[in-house]
């Protein structure tokens, strides 16, 4: 979020469309867990305990990404 094109990306609408096209693809395509489609955003955990979650996640993220990148991630 340091990156100015970024920033200027999520404050669009653009983001807000494209946010919108993968939650609703993603609701027709994904049932687990169960009744996930039916709940309001902002219920998911990964908005309610972020912070959490991603202290358990980091390591892992951070190996696979880097495996996958082009350039060191810094």
């Amino acid at each position: 979020m340091s990156d100015q094109e970024c920033i200027s990306f999520i404050n669009s609408q653009d983001f807000l469309n494209q946010f919108d096209t993968i939650l609703n693809h993603d609701r027709e395509t994904f049932d687990i867990p169960n009744q996930w489609q039916n709940k309001p955003i902002f219920t998911s955990p990964l908005i309610t305990d972020f912070d959490n979650i991603w202290h358990k996640l980091k390591q892992i993220y951070t190996n696979e990404l880097t495996a996958l990148a082009f350039s060191p991630i810094t």
